[in-house]
């Protein structure tokens, strides 16, 4: 089970290069190298395995996927098999994101003193987003953490709180219908803690808010802070962003962080029919990628109705070809 107390096993993995292994996969537990021992360890299980498969010796490799296939469903250690390519760009962004983070604390303590606690978020899962088949990298924009004293990315990648349901459930079923085409109206809990490893995590005011934001600070911090969340949008180089939250997350992520024109949006309000989306959204070329990324304009996933979750599944069909 992932709970942020997670032993780690890895293979091919640099010394330099478990920093990044320990904050993001183990957080609080440990991490050990079993390249060449793997056969005495392995069977021990781990938590979490991580595999770069192109620095192992093809036996090893081999000899994992038979050891896999002999455990079958009694193993339930998570997997994460990293292509060098992937890999080297996972330990670039997870540094980038750790530098931004750091520049960011830095600028709070300059700009808002008022604030003492920060919440980090990002990339939830580095071995998900890393190993996404093209075009399945997914961003989500929301406005801020409700009480939340530490990393927003953290919490949800060790499995969140007994009430984070309230929220992520809708957020689940985005993910759903994204990677599935499937509406799912209930959504167990098994479900739901797996969904929030799909995707990166940014809010636009980095301080916890209560349950109901205060819109004006919002938008006045987020204003502050529009370089520094420009910058973290391109880090992750998503090929779609759902914002959550319509007009105040929606419209600044659109006017003042892609700087994008008031006639790119698809406006429902002149669709031809009803088969047609009734959402707002639009496609840029802001985001990083090099490429045009779509991004669904949706209500905040703690009132977001179901009619929205499957006007976002016509918006995937209708731009993406599902």
């Amino acid at each position: 089970m992932i709970d942020g107390n997670n032993k780690v096993l890895t293979l091919g993995v640099q010394p330099d290069e478990m920093e990044f292994v320990q904050e993001k996969f183990a957080i609080s537990g440990m991490v050990c190298d079993v390249t060449y021992q793997y056969e005495a360890v392995l069977a021990a299980c781990g938590d979490i395995v991580i595999i770069v498969k192109d620095r192992i010796p093809a036996k090893v490799w081999k000899d994992i996927q038979s050891y896999r296939l002999e455990a079958g469903s009694v193993d339930d250690t998570v997997y994460y098999t990293f292509s060098s390519e992937q890999w080297l760009e996972a330990i670039t962004v997870y540094r980038d994101e750790k530098a931004l983070m750091k520049e960011w604390r830095q600028w709070w303590q300059n700009i808002h003193p008022e604030y003492d606690k920060f919440n980090p978020d990002g990339v939830v899962d580095y071995g998900r987003y890393f190993t996404m088949p093209d075009g399945k990298r997914i961003l989500v924009i929301l406005k801020e953490t409700n009480e939340l004293a530490t990393s927003l990315s953290d919490f949800l990648f060790c499995g969140g709180s007994r009430t984070y349901y309230k929220t992520w459930n809708n957020v689940a079923r985005w993910m759903n219908v994204i990677f599935q085409d499937e509406f799912i109206e209930y959504v167990p809990r098994a479900v739901l803690d797996d969904a929030v490893h799909n995707f990166a995590v940014m809010n636009i005011k980095k301080y916890a808010g209560r349950n109901n934001a205060d819109k004006s600070e919002v938008k006045r911090i987020a204003k502050d802070d529009r370089v520094l969340l420009a910058r973290q949008i391109r880090l992750y180089k998503p090929d779609l962003i759902i914002t959550g939250g319509w007009n105040l997350v929606s419209d600044f992520v659109h006017d003042i962080l892609l700087k994008e024109p008031k006639s790119n949006w698809y406006n429902p309000e002149k669709r031809a029919d009803e088969a047609e989306p009734n959402l707002w959204y639009y496609w840029t070329k802001n985001a990083g990628t090099g490429k045009k990324t779509l991004v669904v304009s949706m209500p905040h996933p703690n009132r977001t109705a179901i009619k929205w979750v499957l006007e976002l599944q016509k918006v995937l069909r209708k731009e993406l070809g599902k």
